[in-house]
Order: C-alpha cells, then sequence, then structure tokens
C-alpha cells in the first residue's frame, strides 16, 4: 500500500556526485570526435566487459544515430556515428559481444553483426507500425510491442531470424504497450494504455495464449528477475511486484510521487533499482522492494542497465555509475513529513538497507563445545556442512534455520576440510588417510584410493571438485619432502592420479578450480600455477620479489580473481597473468585479509586477523567494515545464497551471517485430506513423526518440526516424474519453488510397488499455505495443477 501520508523526497541535501559519477572516458570519446551526443538508451552484456550506449549527434545533414561501445567495462569507449537518420535511439538490446538490435524513432528496427561498426533496417511484415519497447532473447529470438498505425490498435510483434523480419503476433483494444519484458517465448509481459487512457496489460503463457494483467497504473517500464518475479515502474511513483509470473500484482510503498521511467531487478536477484527522470530521483532496494530507499542520481536520465556486478544508468549527458549502489543502498535518505499547522520537518530516513551482521544461535547448542575448523556452503540458500573438532559434522538443510549432528567414523583420523559439490556428493580431507567421499549428504564415508596407495604423515592441503565425479587435490606426500603434488580424481575409476606438476614451496597449497579449464594453485611464495587445459600448467607471479603467505584464492569466472597474500590483496583481471595488489582495508597492516570471496567481478566479502568482516564494490579496489566479530577467530567466508544473496563466515566459536535471524518454530496442523492423483502423481503430507498416509514413522532424525511435501508413483504402471517443482505461497508473501527430487533428507524409502520423492520445508510464519505442481513425466506427459483435499495446511 502507498504512504497514507504525502512524502516529498528532498533531494537537494544529497548531492548527485555522493552517490553518481559520470564516467569519463565516454565523455574522452565524444571528445576526441569533436562531436556531442544526446544519449537516450543503452545496454551492457553480464560478463562486465561489453556495454553500448546510443544516442544522436547532429552533423551537416541533421540528427544522426551514435552508437558508442565498450570491450572492457566502459574504461575505454570507441564511437560509430552512423547514417541512422531516425531519431532518438530508444531501445538497444545486444545478445552478446557481436548481434544486437537498434530501435530507433518509434517505427524502424536495425541488427548489427559487427557489435555495432554497422547496422541494416529489418522489415515488420503488413501495415505501418509504431514501435516502443524491444526485448531480445537470442539471435534468433526475439519481440517487440507497441501499436498498429491504421487500425489504431496494440500490437506484440515477433522476429523470425530466417528472414530477418518482424510479424504482428497479437492485438488488442485500441491503444499502445509501451513496456516490455521477456524470458522466454512462452513468458512475454507487455503493457501500456488503450485509446481511451484504461490501463491495458498483457502476459503470454504458451504459444498463442495471452492473458490479461491487473495492474492499476500506467506502467512505464518492466522487470522479471525469474519466470515468477517480476516489477512493474508506473506513474506517480507506484511500483507493483508479482510473484506467480504476472498473475497478480501487490503495490509496493514508495517514498516518492514522481512518474517513474525505469525499472531494473537482475536476473535471480532481489537487488533492483527504479529512476524518475524529471527528478533525478534513484530509488534502490536489495529486498525485492519490500523497502525502497531513495537518493539524488544524474539528471535527465532514461534508463538503468547492469553489467553483472553494477548498476549504471544513462543520461543524456552520458553514463553513470555507483561505487556505492552496486550492492548497496545509499545512506542519507531524508523525507519531508506534514506536521500540524502545515509545518514540515526533516526526519532522517534508515541508512543502508542491508541484512545487518549477527551471530547465528541456532548451531551453538548443537555443536556443543567443539571448536570449528571448516565448513562448506552451497549456493542454493539451504545446504551447508561444518566440520568440527572430534570428527563432529554439522549440516542444515533450511538455510541455518536448524542443524542436526553427523558423527564421522573413527577411522577418518584428522580431517581438516570439507566440501560439498551438492546435496548429497562431498568430501573430507586431512591426513591419515587423507581423502573421503559421502554420497548420502554426510551420513556414511568411504576412504578413496590414491595411485600408489596413502601412508602415514601424508597430507591433503586443498582440494577442490569440478563436479560430483572430478576434481584436483594439492597433497604433500611423506616421502617427497619440500614439495607439493597436484592430483587429479578419475571420474571413471574415483582414483587419484599423480600429475606431473608440483609446486615448488612445501607449506599449504591454495586451490580455486571453477572446471577442468580453469585450474589456479598457489601456495608460500609468490609464485603459482595457472592451467587452462588441465593438467598442462604454467606458472604464474604476483609481480613482486617478496614471498608472501599465501592464505586464500578465489576466481568467479576465468579472468576475474583474487589472493589473500601478506598484508594485501591481490587483484588479477587476465586469469592470473598480471596481478595488483591493494593495502590492508582502512590502511591498518593488522587487518590483513585471511580469506576472500566474490560473488561478482566487483562485489565480495573478506575477513580479516582480528575479526572484522569487511566488503568491497569495487573489485577490492576498497573495503568497508561491515561486522566485528565476537572473537578474532575467523576461519573462512562463504557465498550461501544466489537467490537470497547471503554470506556466512566461520569462526572456531561461532557462525556470522547476513542472513535474517530464524523466529520460533510454528506449531503444523496437517490438512484434511491426503491430496488426489495428479498425471500419475500423488501427494502426500507428512510431519517429522512420519507419513500421513499410512503412519509410518520413518524416524529419520529431522531436527525441530518441518513439513514433508513429496509425490508418489506407482513403479509397476509408470516412469517417475521428471522435472517436478513444488510450488508454495505463504500467507501473504510471495511463492517458493522447490525442486522435487529423489529425497536428500531421508534414505530412499522403497515400497512395494512405489517410491518417493519430496522436500522438507521449514515455515517461516504461521498460517494457510497453498501450493501446487508443475512439470512433466519423462514421457512429457503434463503434471499440474491444484489438489482438491489437502490444497493448503496450516502452520499455528
Amino acid at each position: 500500500m502507498r504512504c497514507a501520508a504525502a512524502c516529498l523526497v528532498v533531494l537537494a541535501v544529497m548531492p548527485c556526485h555522493a552517490a553518481w559519477v559520470k564516467m569519463t572516458s565516454l565523455s574522452d570519446a565524444m571528445r576526441s570526435a569533436s562531436l556531442n551526443v544526446t544519449f537516450t538508451t543503452g545496454d551492457f552484456l553480464e560478463d562486465g566487459n561489453h556495454g553500448w550506449v546510443a544516442g544522436h549527434y547532429r552533423s551537416e545533414d541533421g540528427l544522426r544515430v551514435a552508437v558508442f561501445r565498450t570491450e572492457n567495462g566502459g574504461r575505454r569507449w570507441i564511437g560509430t556515428y552512423t547514417d541512422v537518420a531516425a531519431t532518438p535511439a530508444t531501445a538497444i538490446d545486444f545478445v552478446d559481444a557481436d548481434h544486437g538490435w537498434l530501435l530507433a524513432s518509434d517505427s524502424r528496427i536495425y541488427r548489427t553483426d559487427d557489435a555495432g561498426r554497422s547496422w541494416e533496417r529489418e522489415s515488420i511484415l503488413g501495415g505501418t507500425y509504431c514501435v516502443l519497447d524491444l526485448a531480445m532473447l537470442g539471435r534468433d529470438q526475439g519481440f517487440a510491442s507497441g501499436s498498429v498505425w491504421e487500425a489504431g490498435t496494440s500490437a506484440v510483434f515477433e522476429y523470425h531470424a530466417d528472414e530477418r523480419e518482424w510479424q504482428q503476433v497479437s492485438t488488442w483494444a485500441a491503444g499502445s504497450l509501451s513496456a516490455l519484458a521477456a524470458r522466454n517465448v512462452n513468458r512475454v509481459w507487455a503493457a501500456g494504455l488503450t485509446a481511451g487512457d484504461d490501463y491495458l496489460a498483457r502476459r503470454r503463457t504458451g504459444a498463442d495464449r495471452w492473458q490479461p494483467m491487473t495492474i492499476p497504473s500506467y506502467v512505464q517500464a518492466l522487470s522479471f528477475s525469474s519466470d515468477s518475479r517480476g516489477w512493474a515502474a508506473c506513474t506517480s511513483g507506484r511500483i507493483f511486484a508479482t510473484a506467480d509470473g504476472g498473475e497478480t500484482w501487490i503495490e509496493q510503498e514508495t517514498p516518492v510521487f514522481y512518474d517513474l521511467q525505469d525499472i531494473l531487478f537482475p536476473r535471480g536477484s532481489a537487488k533492483g533499482l527504479a529512476i524518475a527522470a524529471e527528478t533525478g530521483a534513484v530509488l534502490s532496494t536489495t529486498d525485492g522492494g519490500e523497502t525502497w530507499g531513495v537518493a539524488a542520481g544524474p539528471e535527465r536520465a532514461s534508463e538503468i542497465l547492469w553489467d553483472g556486478g553494477r548498476f549504471l544508468i544513462v543520461a543524456r549527458d552520458g553514463l553513470y555509475t555507483s561505487p556505492t549502489i552496486s550492492r548497496t543502498l545509499v545512506p542519507g535518505l531524508q523525507r519531508l513529513e506534514p506536521r500540524s499547522g502545515g509545518v514540515r520537518e526533516i526526519l532522517p530516513m534508515p541508512g543502508p538497507f542491508v541484512a545487518p551482521w549477527h551471530r547465528c544461535r541456532t548451531i551453538e547448542d548443537v555443536r556443543g563445545s567443539a571448536n570449528m575448523v571448516a565448513a562448506s556452503f552451497l549456493d542454493d540458500g539451504e545446504h551447508a556442512w561444518v566440520l568440527a573438532e572430534g570428527r563432529l559434522l554439522l549440516r542444515t538443510r533450511n538455510g541455518g534455520v536448524s542443524w542436526e549432528r553427523l558423527t564421522v567414523p573413527r577411522d577418518v583420523r584428522t580431517p581438516q576440510s570439507v566440501t560439498f559439490t551438492d546435496s548429497r556428493n562431498g568430501w573430507l580431507w586431512g591426513g591419515d588417510p587423507c581423502i573421503w567421499r559421502t554420497g548420502n549428504g554426510g551420513e556414511t564415508w568411504a576412504v578413496e584410493n590414491v595411485d600408489g596407495g596413502w601412508n602415514a604423515n601424508d597430507f591433503v592441503s586443498a582440494l577442490g571438485m569440478f563436479d560430483a565425479s572430478s576434481g584436483v587435490a594439492a597433497v604433500r606426500f611423506a616421502g617427497r619432502p619440500g614439495r607439493t603434488d597436484l592430483l587429479r580424481r578419475s571420474p571413471d575409476t574415483g582414483v587419484w592420479t599423480i600429475t606431473e606438476h608440483s609446486l615448488p614451496y612445501p607449506g599449504s597449497t591454495r586451490l580455486a578450480v571453477l572446471d577442468p579449464s580453469c585450474v589456479w594453485a598457489m601456495s608460500s611464495g609468490q609464485h603459482g600455477l595457472r592451467t587452462q587445459r588441465f593438467p598442462e600448467m604454467e606458472r604464474m607471479s604476483l609481480g613482486t620479489e617478496r614471498n608472501y603467505s599465501v592464505r586464500a584464492i578465489s576466481f568467479v569466472d576465468p579472468v576475474h580473481g583474487w589472493v589473500a597474500a601478506g598484508t594485501l590483496a591481490f587483484r588479477t583481471e587476465d586469469g592470473g597473468r598480471n596481478w595488483t595488489g591493494y593495502v590492508a582495508p582502512g590502511g591498518d597492516p593488522a587487518h590483513y585479509p585471511i580469506d576472500i570471496r566474490f560473488d561478482s567481478p566487483t562485489h565480495g566479502y573478506a575477513i580479516t586477523r582480528l575479526g572484522w568482516v569487511i566488503e568491497s564494490e569495487d573489485g577490492g579496489e576498497s573495503w568497508r567494515r561491515r561486522y566485528e566479530a565476537d572473537r578474532p577467530n575467523l576461519i573462512s567466508v562463504h557465498w550461501f545464497g544466489r537467490h537470497n544473496d547471503t554470506w556466512w563466515a566461520l569462526a572456531e566459536d561461532a557462525l556470522y551471517t547476513n542472513a535474517p535471524e530464524p523466529g520460533p518454530a510454528p506449531t503444523l496442523r496437517p490438512p484434511d485430506g491426503a491430496g488426489r492423483a495428479l498425471a500419475r502423481a500423488l501427494l502426500v503430507w507428512a510431519e517429522v513423526t512420519g507419513w500421513a498416509d499410512n503412519g509410518v514413522n520413518p524416524n529419520r532424525g529431522i531436527a525441530g518440526r518441518e513439513a514433508l511435501f513429496g509425490v508418489r508413483w506407482d513403479a509397476r504402471n509408470a516412469e517417475p516424474p521428471a522435472d517436478l517443482r513444488l510450488l508454495i505461497r505463504p500467507p501473504g508473501g510471495a511463492t517458493q519453488e522447490l525442486h522435487l527430487r529423489p529425497l536428500d533428507y531421508f534414505s530412499a524409502q522403497e515400497r512395494p510397488g512405489g517410491s518417493d520423492w519430496g522436500v522438507a520445508y521449514t515455515p517461516p510464519v504461521a498460517g494457510e499455505y497453498a501450493y501446487r505442481f508443475v512439470g512433466s513425466d519423462t514421457a512429457g506427459n503434463a503434471c499440474h495443477g491444484e489438489p482438491n483435499a489437502g490444497a493448503v495446511w496450516n502452520v499455528e
């Protein structure tokens, strides 16, 4: 709902340069050509390097379109001054480094196959059209929206790659569709106004299926971060959000009443921006729009861009970027509140809307007094394991809401660390014998074989897995003093074999692995190894004569990486060939980083020797303190949330996190019915005490109270379902998508003639929860619908 009291945003108290800075390299490119360009649109690929901005310039023959491109994240721009006379450029969309489309004026679409150096006009079949927005899915697919001039009707157009033509695929009431978003051919959204200024919105849910949407405002921009989550930016500062693909829309509270020109949420992210072009106000959120902050931005802004790690804004005079807005909101938000007698006062609003770091209490009682030594977090935001002294392994399957104890066998004498590639497959390593593997989430373990066998005093200092069957380990063998060998695990035999390469330093080696073509290894000293085709490796160097103790190495892609060594944090942007060192945060040598991890080329966290959790938003050039641990005994930092952007820091005696603190576990009340058959699948409901359909109590040891949703099928009559998902909608909340897969939480339970799949789910709040299936079976038959009896369950 909107604020009941009128709010006015005071932008004058926040100078524009405090948050948004013009990219001078683009101005330099214009200056070198002695031409001025009025910019109107742009696009960036998520690799952080390739970007384009378009506008118009004045030539001897009148206004023409100009397109500038960068291949290094904006450090250098190259301008192409085209002869396209249709201005302004209203949209530009690239699908890769070479192929892109340009929408000029309101009727012409151009394509480039050479990164924007040349442009060729494409035709729209039949009639005369007004095209207002563009959304490309790939080289062969795309959509545009607008209207048909002759008929005066709103329309959506689809791209046909073979003829390089656009064809009208749908039309509705008189009017025009000015906002468009698309994720695939069956997930397209368009909105605008009818000829009578009524609100018009449609969504595509199939090849020829369009359904109306109810958004009670004039939509000026649409953005979807997934097939289900989307946002609409409207006039009068209104923002609406959907969690079910556009079926329903809920208004979000915003602090402005200005018309919003654009809105953008990156893929899979709850962090977004919206802009009010007429005032330069920039609205920011990090929680999907539950709270919006506002700060001053560029004047005459027209579009928001995302390069995979930061937001950028296109304005008439150039391209703007913010070192602070990429991950957190700008502090200093202010607004005017009416008081009695019409007097207004300035009230401070909350500072950066970032989840505060705090100590995780749910693990305390489970771990007892054992010191923790290592951890492994999956990026699904659900599964994590913490290794503690005394061969104690702690596991969570619900994002840290609850933990359970798993005991490592006594034969695993000295485990030093742990890593998992998915919810079932993981490895422990250390020494004597060195490497152990589990295939059931850590409940049982078996020793891994090495070519030649393990010997006393062999020690594994690092291990990195490409997938659930192959990886690399750094081993210091007792009979090979002064060196560390690299081993590779065969996916066929599961045996670890020594490669011909070794590090010349006997200290603890650090590894970073992305896939078999991207492996980095570094130990004490200034040198390490890198590869682009393992096991063939080449030497790399930090570029210093000093020998540093390398504590951590992290890569997010084949080119962007970081090393914590000595009192410095080193960064590379070419895969490890060259490195640049940056001083400790705040210039205090005592706060040197001991672990470092990034989730994008610009954003990451590190922990320091004196117990700080620090954050960087510019690739490691600068750092800000986010938290100070209770004691300076931090061990490692972990990214835990592709979807919810949560981070965890491990200490000997504690876990620290920016995830919300869980409340008390609700009490579950089962539904009255057991569900009904859905395309060979039967929904069943269970508490931790057992299955509701037959009263069997498997007693699998789940801690706390959870709901177990699952499907059963008759194995004698049908194959099990495939690509099956469960959608759960909490009361007043967004729909959550849970994948159904062979049970991760229980050992597979075979029953006569049947099998079970399912997921455990911990309800966050009390109330009535709805659920339904979507997906298909292995034969391609639809498996979806909403159960009758048992369609809802209650949490009290």
